[in-house]
């Protein structure tokens, strides 16, 4: 029995007339007759009664027949479900992320791509960069936020997506809260709260080299494993952090935040994803670059504050630097030209100056 013997039997059922079900079937008649009664003998039981005015349904028809409607609903469902899957329509994404990415840059992603893609079930997983980086190599995960720079790597491909601000947090009855912005050079005498290096290496080693060019070495009395962790302890004045501009909107009482006005670092993000075997959900995200235009306090290198040395995750040099040229405003990878995918992990200096680069305010946060 093939599925063709269940759509010849449902229209003539539906027709009740062998001619007009042979005529909406394009096939003949005869032939048409022919197919109900194989059907017939192969079941061994007389589904329809007809003579030359009439076709009506036995009771073995009638009880066919409902079965052979579910069966053909269950056959156009799981079509449309292999096809919907193919085209990345449905599915289960997964996006790895850094703990100071979900306030802005996840949350407008996400909620960007399921703008168009409703039916696609998300599944996010927080980490540090190693996490991430690891988790997408080994397909865990189908892309992921991470820290930038990262070493150049075969099986992984990917972009810089932002350059994020970042800022002094404070304990509220610190001296300094008294400026408006600071000097790094200003807190040459302050006690140092930061990631445990081997979380983050390349931002912990940026840290410590943006102090070096301030002059002085930092006293790190404190080490944390997380970004509300360094929050924490600010707040209860046990020293002063570096963190993102972003986590004014999660800092709990009793920690002032303040921007740098010479020597900040600035950190980037990118977003990894394998170099092989992609998903069509995946090649539907990163066609739709939903995290364009996320609301985020992020900035271009600038001549005063320059970008951190090292290799940089990128896959097109001019692109990133476009990007970076056309930012007229504090937002994510402003709109600019596609980045090809397929390229591997590449190294790209930090962008030209442009004279079109956002300023920074000086106004206290």
């Amino acid at each position: 029995m093939e599925l063709r013997h269940l759509r010849y039997f449902v229209t003539v059922v539906e027709e009740m007339h062998f001619r007009r079900a042979a005529e909406r079937l394009f096939i003949a008649q005869p032939a048409l007759s022919k197919q109900v009664k194989a059907l017939e003998d192969e079941l061994g039981t007389q589904l329809l009664n007809r003579n030359r005015r009439t076709v009506t349904l036995t009771e073995a028809g009638s009880a066919f027949y409902e079965e052979a409607i579910a069966v053909l609903k269950r056959v156009d469902v799981a079509k449309e479900r292999a096809r919907a899957t193919g085209n990345g329509l449905t599915g289960q994404f997964s996006i790895g992320f850094i703990p100071q990415a979900l306030f802005g840059l996840l949350q407008h992603t996400l909620r960007r791509f399921r703008e168009h893609y409703p039916q696609v079930r998300i599944r996010v997983v927080e980490g540090f960069t190693h996490d991430g980086i690891e988790r997408a190599a080994r397909g865990e995960v189908d892309c992921a936020f991470v820290r930038l720079p990262i070493e150049q790597r075969a099986d992984l491909e990917g972009e810089t997506v932002a350059y994020e601000e970042v800022r002094i947090a404070l304990p509220t009855t610190h001296p300094l809260t008294e400026q408006p912005d600071l000097d790094l050079a200003d807190l040459a005498a302050a006690d140092f709260i930061l990631f445990e290096r081997h979380l983050e290496p390349g931002l912990y080693d940026s840290y410590i080299a943006a102090c070096a060019s301030a002059g002085f070495s930092p006293r790190v009395l404190h080490t944390v494993t997380s970004l509300y962790s360094t929050l924490g302890l600010v707040g209860g004045g046990l020293g002063v952090g570096f963190v993102p501009a972003t986590a004014r909107t999660t800092a709990p009482t009793g920690v002032t935040f303040r921007r740098l006005r010479r020597g900040a670092p600035q950190v980037q993000v990118g977003l990894v994803w394998p170099a092989q075997g992609r998903t069509p959900v995946l090649d539907n995200f990163l066609a739709l670059r939903p995290w364009t235009g996320a609301t985020h306090e992020v900035v271009p290198p600038s001549p005063a504050e320059p970008s951190p040395a090292g290799p940089v995750v990128a896959v097109n040099q001019q692109t990133a630097m476009g990007a970076a040229a056309r930012c007229s405003s504090p937002t994510i990878d402003p709109a600019g030209d596609p980045m090809p995918f397929g390229s591997p992990l590449s190294s790209f200096a930090p962008p030209a100056p442009s004279p079109t680069l956002p300023t920074r305010s000086t106004a206290p946060s």
